[in-house]
């Protein structure tokens, strides 16, 4: 929960940043949003876009619905941070989205169609997702993190880590979130990473991954 209320406001208005200044933004993983599947479609820049949002958003619902006590999410960790429902886990993803209009979907894996803030179709899985941007071609990826550090890694492009003040001794974080909030300072740090700055995983080669447990469906 702190998580959602803290650290996820804050890379939503890095979100914003980049997309006003012309950039691209693309967003996957999206088990986290099965809760919200029809608002995230309210957030379509068109009629045709918001059908290309809820046909993606289908297969992670379905299969979701499918496993039952089975599933995946809300994950064990999400449970433990105050995270009981899909619902409330999707609330706190939409928050990581900014306030822009969806642009676009496109397929796992393939070229970001342009700037904006645009989805990426694919699995579930944050391990499989963090190849199939890394394909798309971002060059950077800002990942959110609750009541643990461990994240996560790829040696594809940088991975900024972001967590909550509960984790403010952890050394495998990039930037702590503080309450009051930090947007400047926490652009200018994201912004010195994507111009060659070393994130915190890179010294140590960390290659740490996490491996769904439904791997074949996710």
């Amino acid at each position: 929960m702190e998580s959602a209320r803290v650290v996820n406001p804050l890379v939503g208005a890095l979100v914003d940043r980049v997309v006003d200044a012309g950039g691209s933004v693309a967003f996957s993983e999206l088990a986290d949003l099965v809760g919200v599947a029809e608002q995230l479609a309210t957030r379509a820049i068109s009629p045709e876009v918001a059908v290309d949002i809820r046909a993606a958003m289908a297969g992670p619902c379905r299969l979701l619905a499918s496993l039952a006590a089975e599933a995946p999410d809300p994950t064990p960790t999400n449970m433990q941070g105050g995270i009981a429902t899909l619902a409330i886990k999707g609330r706190g993803a939409l928050r990581r989205l900014g306030g822009r209009l969806i642009q676009g979907v496109f397929p796992f894996g393939e070229a970001s169609p342009g700037p904006g803030l645009r989805m990426m179709d694919g699995p579930g899985s944050a391990a499989v997702c963090l190849t199939g941007l890394a394909a798309a071609g971002c060059t950077l990826l800002v990942y959110t993190v609750g009541s643990t550090s461990g994240t996560a890694t790829m040696p594809l492009m940088p991975v900024v880590r972001v967590g909550p003040p509960l984790l403010r001794a952890s050394r495998d974080l990039d930037w702590c979130a503080a309450e009051a909030g930090d947007v400047d300072e926490f652009i200018d740090h994201v912004r010195a990473i994507a111009s060659g700055r070393p994130t915190v995983g890179e010294p140590n080669e960390a290659r740490q991954i996490m491996l769904p447990g439904h791997l074949p469906p996710l």
